[in-house]
């Protein structure tokens, strides 16, 4: 039996008609809205709109899905789900605004949903449905939050003024703390990308492969300490074999692709060292043979 969801706070149905758009909404068309009410009519509501309290007691304001409001009452629909936001995370309501415009650094949206994450006691899926992104959208942007405040400090303030996209601050995240600071002054000082930095990185894997490349969990044989006595460690027992029974295959096949790929390396570097040795002996040829002919015209040789 798979382990039981965690339930989404902050979720409550709310009546159509107390919900307010926002001041300037340039939301979708008549025909996305129409398209998007034959998708409620038949499947329901896949996803609830967020929503914050008014100044007016009954009153909620949407911060997102317009869109979703604008089709449930083209059905008929007296009520919807949503996720209603305290106005006390007034900091946090403009950050989710901002980040519908685009106009938020990964820093400040990090942060933010950190914040909602311990404010609401959510998982990352429900931050995905509060913000409408996908749960590994939320948990690239919540790596950011891993790097360290010195190296966060210095990235602020040596970027001129342009910080490092999402992608170069969730690679330095996944960096161990102690290289952190010198791969950030490199990608400022060098203009790396990340596809250059991936790149790199699996170049240096292949050449410094972990030194033992299968892993399995120990085996508990029958008449060991270890060994399971009842019917359920047994059966529990079994699933762990036939586990890592796959995970053996798979990393066999990982390692087996790290393998092909170090051999393809070596015979491009090959052809590059032959190509290169080549171009050079004909240039050190000419020259030789220039040489040659200078000497005998001055009677030398």
């Amino acid at each position: 039996m798979g382990r039981r969801k965690k339930p989404l706070r902050h979720l409550q149905n709310l009546d159509c008609a107390s919900l307010e758009l926002p001041p300037f909404d340039a939301d979708a068309g008549a025909a996305d809205i129409a398209s998007l009410a034959e998708s409620f009519a038949a499947g329901g509501q896949q996803e609830p709109i967020l929503v914050t309290e008014t100044a007016v007691p009954g009153k909620w304001r949407v911060i997102i899905g317009t869109r979703r409001l604008r089709a449930a009452r083209a059905l008929g629909w007296p009520t919807i789900a949503a996720i209603v936001l305290p106005s006390t995370l007034q900091a946090e309501i403009a950050a989710i605004e901002k980040l519908q415009e685009g106009k938020i650094d990964p820093f400040t949206l990090a942060d933010t949903l950190q914040r909602l994450k311990t404010a609401c006691a959510w998982t990352q899926t429900h931050l995905g449905y509060a913000i409408g992104k996908n749960r590994d959208f939320v948990a690239n942007i919540l790596a950011i939050t891993q790097i360290a405040p010195e190296v966060r400090k210095y990235i602020l303030e040596n970027s001129n003024g342009n910080a490092l996209t999402a992608r170069h601050l969730r690679y330095i995240a996944r960096t161990p703390p102690a290289s952190q600071l010198a791969l950030a002054e490199e990608i400022i000082r060098e203009g790396r990308s990340t596809k250059n930095l991936e790149r790199q990185k699996h170049s240096e894997s292949l050449r410094q492969p972990r030194p033992e490349f299968i892993r399995v969990r120990d085996l508990r044989r029958a008449g060991t300490p270890e060994a399971p006595e009842t019917p359920k460690e047994w059966r529990r027992y079994y699933r762990q074999l036939t586990t890592d029974l796959r995970r053996l295959d798979r990393q066999e096949q990982r390692e087996s692709r790290r393998a092909m790929d170090l051999l393809a390396m070596a015979r491009l570097r090959r052809r590059q060292v032959k190509n290169e040795a080549s171009r050079k002996r004909r240039a050190l040829a000419r020259e030789l043979k220039q040489a040659r002919r200078h000497l005998e015209q001055g009677g030398v040789a």
